[in-house]
């Protein structure tokens, strides 16, 4: 199996930097049909724990994080 790799463009960087913003935005957190939409299905993510969150445990997540301490929030930082 050959796989290539390329760098993004800028405009490729910008979009996936708007893209991860608007998880920022406390009215796209807590409506999980909006985050769904932003989230790929694929989705895997690791937390500081070093724990792996699939897609539906994140949306599951961020639509009842309202109320809670930053430090108990499922990670959303990609970078």
């Amino acid at each position: 199996m050959v796989v290539e790799i390329r760098m993004a463009s800028p405009g490729e960087l910008d979009l996936v930097r708007g893209l991860e913003e608007r998880l920022h935005d406390p009215a796209i957190r807590s409506s999980p049909d909006k985050v769904a939409a932003l989230l790929a299905d694929d989705l895997l993510e690791f937390g500081r724990s070093g724990e792996a969150y699939g897609r539906d445990e994140i949306v599951r997540r961020l639509a009842t994080e309202q109320g809670r301490e930053r430090s108990e929030r499922p990670p959303t930082d990609t970078s």
